[in-house]
C-alpha cells in the first residue's frame, strides 16, 4: 500500500505542478498586458522578496496539492467505505490544504468576499470532478454488468 501511495503521491506531484502552469500560462494569456507572462502573484513576489523564490513556493506547493489529491483519490479504492464516507474524507483532507495553500499563494483575495468566492468555486468544481467520475465508473460497471449477464 506505501508504494501504491508513493507513487501517486509523486505522480500527482507532477500533475499538480503542470495544472499550475499550465493555469499561469493561461491566465497570462487572457489576462497579461503586453503579452506578459505572469507565473505567480505579485503578491506572493513581494512576500517572497524575489520572483524566482515566489515561483519555487508556487512550485512546491501546486506540487504538494497534486500529490495529496492523487494519494488521497486511493479512498475511493477502499471496498469497506460506502461512496459518501469516502467523498467526505476526500474533501477534508483536500478542502483545507487546497486553501491553505491558495490563500499563501494568493490566489484569493484576502478577504470575506475572496474567501466565499473560493469556497464556492471549490465545491462547484469538486461536484463536476466528481460527478465526472461518478457516471464514468457507472457506465463502466454497467458495462461489466452487461457482459456477465451474456456469458
Amino acid at each position: 500500500m506505501f508504494k501504491k501511495i508513493a507513487f501517486r503521491g509523486i505522480t500527482g506531484f507532477v500533475l499538480g505542478v503542470f495544472v499550475a502552469n499550465l493555469f499561469a500560462i493561461v491566465s497570462s494569456t487572457i489576462f497579461g498586458q503586453n503579452g506578459a507572462y505572469t507565473p505567480v502573484a505579485q503578491l506572493l513576489i513581494n512576500k517572497c522578496g524575489s520572483e524566482i523564490a515566489a515561483a519555487w513556493v508556487m512550485f512546491i506547493l501546486s506540487g504538494f496539492i497534486g500529490g495529496l489529491c492523487s494519494a488521497s483519490a486511493l479512498l475511493f479504492e477502499n471496498d469497506k467505505l460506502n461512496l459518501i464516507l469516502q467523498t467526505v474524507l476526500h474533501c477534508i483532507i483536500n478542502a483545507p490544504s487546497m486553501f491553505l495553500i491558495g490563500w499563501i499563494c494568493y490566489w484569493m483575495p484576502h478577504n470575506a468576499f475572496g474567501i466565499t468566492i473560493w469556497f464556492v468555486e471549490f465545491i462547484l468544481i469538486y461536484a463536476m470532478i466528481w460527478l465526472s467520475f461518478y457516471l464514468s465508473y457507472k457506465k463502466k460497471v454497467k458495462q461489466v454488468n452487461e457482459a456477465l449477464a451474456n456469458k
